[in-house]
């Protein structure tokens, strides 16, 4: 380890004891010590300073839950190899993000499905993206998918949108529209 910033040692929680002494083998081992695969991390090493051109990319996971990415590159002066450069990037976070997205969206999918009124969410071109079940039961869908047909199709049985279309109306206006069907009427 010829150089590093201050980042870099933060998230290898490298303790100063270890820097001070400037003792490669320790920082590794210390390094070795958090990681759940140590062994894949140092063939992955082994493997690049054996093919010094190659340039790798891959993922780190730590014992604690912590994943980084890592990257490598040779390090060239003048065209001339002269060491190799390698680049960590905490992705624990973005991935936290992502896990509770997605986790929100299992949420709000549960919730949506499980209303007893009949739902329909719809894009500007008034497609059905979104329908729950209660839908599908009170229009007498079955197990046909109302997804991707227009509304006017599902709820009206036209071929094109109806006069003074409220869904239309709201999209225009961007505000709320209401109207209650009786569901002997459709």
């Amino acid at each position: 380890i010829s150089t590093f910033n201050h980042r870099f040692l933060e998230m290898w929680r490298i303790p100063d004891s270890i820097v001070a002494e400037k003792d490669d083998k320790k920082a590794i081992d210390f390094v070795l010590s958090q990681l759940k695969y140590p062994e894949s991390f140092v063939t992955k090493v082994t493997d690049l300073y054996a093919a010094p051109d190659q340039e790798s990319n891959d993922v780190l996971e730590f014992k604690d839950g912590r994943i980084f990415a890592r990257y490598s590159r040779p390090q060239q002066i003048n065209g001339v190899n002269c060491g190799r450069v390698w680049s960590f990037r905490d992705l624990t976070p973005q991935l936290k993000a992502d896990e509770s997205i997605r986790d929100n969206e299992k949420l709000l999918q549960s919730v949506f499905s499980s209303i007893q009124d009949g739902l329909c969410v719809l894009d500007t071109d008034l497609e059905i993206i979104h329908a729950n079940r209660a839908a599908a039961r009170l229009l007498d869908c079955g197990e046909a998918p109302i997804a991707g047909k227009k509304c006017y199709q599902i709820l009206h049985k036209r071929d094109k949108p109806c006069e003074n279309c409220l869904a239309l109306k709201a999209i225009k206006t961007r505000r709320p529209q209401t109207i209650d069907y009786n569901i002997e009427t459709l």
